[in-house]
């Protein structure tokens, strides 16, 4: 009898045993569960906050030539208040989308791609600018030549840049690279020019050697030669692509006036010529030129007698990005002889 009795208390005491380790291990499991759901959720949150702190900001500050102003940081609607101008956005791949004409006569110059380029909002002349219709387009980025007049209507409408112009279309586009954040576009765009230039150049070597080239533009009452300063055309023609000029032309002048006597003395082996003004009818600038070259002297040029005269456009006074990259590849093609 005792002995079931002590049998039956210790199956008893076994069995309450069990229970409680039963629930010690659950009470324990469900504490670990816990801590590592706090765990998880602790990690989610600091997660989170890593991930908002590397975005990417909306908005940068910079500091123009008018001062310090916050810009957004990835425009998505640009505006340019001339097509010059935009030509030094494309290559940095900014959102141009809004722009006036080239020139009363064309939307776009004849060189520029447009055909990559359909989303761009045509916006009437550079010159007035029609300020009503660059409001309506509601752009969030506008980028304005030095025009002190023109920015302080533009920054009413959006946030604008202005930078101080330097006349070097590689400092300016340098330039506006920084501001917006696009520094390798520029330091792309650049090494590519050169990759370019260099080949025109090779090129030009064995088409012209050491055969002098230059530059003109034929006016009502005057006849204009471009000098070889870096900053204009000259600068294509004689640093870039190495061309010789003819003697006489070394000045700090943009150009100069001279007769058709004078450049007959010159007599340079090759002539490029533009005739008019970029908001003339081609008819008239046409007429002006037969008018000067059916003169004799015209006719005693060497470059006259064994055709090497090009008649090239307006455009190549555009000392922008694009335009001077079509310079430079109009030249070879033409003192080569594919085109």
């Amino acid at each position: 009898m005792n002995k079931r009795m002590d049998m039956n208390s210790m199956a008893k005491a076994g069995l309450i045993l069990l229970l409680a380790i039963f629930v010690l291990s659950a009470c324990g499991g469900n504490q670990g569960g816990n801590a590592q759901s706090e765990a998880a959720q602790g990690g989610n949150t600091q997660g989170a906050a890593n991930a908002q702190q590397t975005q990417t900001p909306a908005e940068r500050t910079i500091t123009d030539a008018t001062g310090e102003k916050t810009i957004p940081a990835d425009p998505q609607k640009v505006a340019a208040t001339s097509q010059q101008l935009m030509e030094y956005l494309i290559p940095l791949n900014l959102n141009v989308k809004i722009a006036p004409k080239a020139m009363p006569a064309a939307d776009y110059y004849p060189y520029f791609p447009k055909e990559k380029y359909p989303d761009i909002q045509l916006v009437g002349e550079s010159s007035p600018l029609n300020f009503e219709a660059f409001l309506a387009q509601k752009p969030d980025l506008i980028f304005v030549r030095e025009d002190t007049q023109a920015y302080e209507k533009m920054s009413k409408i959006a946030p604008t840049i202005m930078i101080k112009e330097t006349k070097d279309w590689r400092k300016d586009l340098t330039q506006y690279a920084a501001l917006v954040g696009k520094e390798k576009e520029a330091e792309a765009y650049l090494k590519d020019y050169q990759s370019q230039v260099d080949q025109y150049k090779e090129q030009l070597k064995n088409a012209v050697g050491n055969e002098t080239v230059v530059f003109i533009r034929l006016l009502d009452k005057q006849v204009r030669i471009y000098n070889n300063l870096p900053t204009s055309v000259g600068g294509v023609l004689y640093h870039d692509l190495g061309l010789t000029p003819v003697k006489g032309i070394e000045s700090e002048d943009l150009f100069a006036a001279i007769s058709l006597e004078k450049l007959l003395e010159m007599n340079p082996d090759h002539i490029f010529v533009q005739t008019g003004k970029q908001d003339e009818k081609p008819e008239v600038s046409q007429e002006r030129l037969e008018d000067i070259t059916k003169g004799d002297v015209w006719k005693s040029l060497n470059a006259f007698k064994n055709n090497h005269v090009y008649i090239v456009d307006a455009s190549f006074f555009n000392n922008t990005p694009l335009s001077q990259l079509n310079t430079a590849k109009t030249v070879a093609e033409k003192l080569s002889g594919q085109k």
